[in-house]
């Protein structure tokens, strides 16, 4: 009789334990989520098309979140980390990177699977961030996005 009582007192909480834990975790459906509906829809395919070319040519997979604010717990850093942690970019392999932009306060950032650090160091990454900042300042999301990857795979090697 007192565990049947213990488990109806605690069965509430632990299924608002898992609601609030699963509301916490991310999921990718597809290469661009422009979930801040930055990009029209031919950029998107665009960015779909150059993600693709990514995987095929070097092996990474290339994952792109737009949102219009971080949540109010995040900063772009640990959304970005979380967001990557809680996908598994890059599969099995390990070889993903994912890139994050914020409409609201204009922050991007780029997320290194560990397998590719050596390749892509945080120095690189830093420039190749820094290179779009112009475009992305002029609202040229699509074009900052390429200008950067750019950066990372041709200009960086």
């Amino acid at each position: 009789m007192i565990k049947k009582l213990l488990i109806l007192l605690f069965l509430p909480l632990l299924i608002a334990c898992n609601d609030a834990q699963k509301e916490n975790s991310f999921r990718l459906n597809k290469y661009v989520n422009d979930n801040a509906q930055m990009l029209s829809a031919t950029e998107n395919k665009e960015l779909v098309s150059l993600f693709k070319k990514i995987r095929d040519d070097k092996k990474i997979d290339v994952f792109l979140v737009t949102i219009n604010t971080l949540p109010e717990t995040y900063n772009i850093d640990n959304y970005t980390n979380k967001v990557f942690n809680d996908t598994s970019i890059g599969g099995p392999s390990n070889r993903g990177m994912l890139l994050v932009i914020v409409k609201e306060t204009k922050q991007y950032r780029i997320e290194v699977s560990r397998n590719l650090e050596g390749d892509y160091p945080d120095q690189n990454v830093n420039k190749a961030l820094k290179s779009a900042f112009k475009a992305f300042k002029m609202g040229k999301y699509k074009d900052g996005i390429v200008v950067s990857l750019n950066e990372l795979f041709i200009t960086g090697e």
